[in-house]
C-alpha cells in the first residue's frame, strides 16, 4: 500500500474545523476543498498509509508537492507540542533594559525584519535554529532575565512601532532569548471564520511578548525551539 508524508517546510493544523497549511518555502498559508480536507484527515489518522480512492481525493496536495510517496513507516503528521499558557509578562514586574540590552533588541529586530523581506521562512527558521546550549537557573531566576531582555524591545516599538510586526518582533525576541540561553518557543498560529495568523514568543506555559487572552484565540501550527 502506497505510504504519503508532508514534505519539508510544510505545516499544519486543525483551527476549528478547518484544517490549514502553512508553506514556508512559500510564505503562504492555504487550506483545500472539504473533499480533500476529509481525506487529509484519513490519510493522518491511518499514519500516512493510503486508501482506495486516496490519489483523487488527496490530488490537489499531491500535484502541489505537498503531499509526497515516502517508504512504509517514514510518513510525519505530527501535531505541535505546546504548554497551554497561563499567564504572560504582563504579571510580571517590568524592568528597565540597559544600554546593552537595547542595543541587542535593535539588532536582532533589524535583523529578522530583513531575513523575512528576503529570504523564504522556511531558511528564516533554519537560520533561527539555535545551539542545544541551555541555561539550567532555577525559574524564577530566568523570569527575571527574561524580563530584563524583553525590556529592550520596549525601544524597539518605539523606533518601529508595533502594528503588524507580531513575526518580526516574536522572531527577534526569539533569537535574543536562545542567544542567551534561555529555552523559547517561537509559536506561530492560526484561526479560522475568519482567517487570521499570529507569532508570539513562550517560555514554558508564559507568553512572552502578548497575553494569554490574545494567543488562546489562535491554534499553533508551527513551533520552533
Amino acid at each position: 500500500m502506497m505510504q504519503y508524508t508532508l514534505r519539508d517546510g510544510l505545516y499544519h493544523c486543525l483551527a476549528g474545523s478547518s484544517v490549514i497549511f502553512l508553506d514556508a518555502q512559500q510564505n503562504r498559508y492555504f487550506a483545500v476543498s472539504a473533499t480533500c480536507e476529509a481525506a487529509f484527515l484519513l490519510l493522518k489518522a491511518r499514519h500516512g498509509e493510503s486508501f482506495p480512492g486516496a490519489a483523487e481525493a488527496l490530488s490537489a496536495l499531491t500535484a502541489g508537492g505537498h503531499l509526497i510517496e515516502c517508504e512504509a513507516g517514514a510518513s510525519n503528521f505530527l501535531d505541535v507540542k505546546l504548554c497551554q499558557p497561563v499567564s504572560d509578562v504582563n504579571s510580571y514586574e517590568r524592568h528597565q533594559a540597559g544600554p546593552f540590552t537595547i542595543i541587542q533588541a535593535f539588532y536582532w529586530e533589524a535583523t529578522s525584519f530583513l531575513q523575512l523581506r528576503l529570504l523564504p521562512l522556511s531558511s528564516v527558521l533554519r537560520r533561527a535554529t539555535p545551539s542545544s546550549r541551555r541555561t539550567h537557573s532555577p525559574r524564577r531566576e530566568v523570569e527575571k532575565k527574561l524580563a530584563v531582555l524583553l525590556a529592550g524591545f520596549d525601544y524597539t516599538a518605539l523606533a518601529f512601532g508595533i502594528a503588524d510586526r507580531c513575526l518580526v518582533r516574536s522572531l527577534a525576541a526569539y533569537s535574543l532569548l536562545r542567544r542567551n540561553r534561555i529555552a523559547a518557543q517561537l509559536v506561530l498560529g492560526v484561526r479560522s471564520a475568519p482567517f487570521g495568523a499570529h507569532a508570539w514568543v513562550q517560555y514554558e506555559d508564559i507568553v512572552l511578548n502578548d497575553t494569554v487572552e490574545q494567543v488562546r484565540s489562535y491554534t499553533p501550527i508551527m513551533v520552533l525551539g
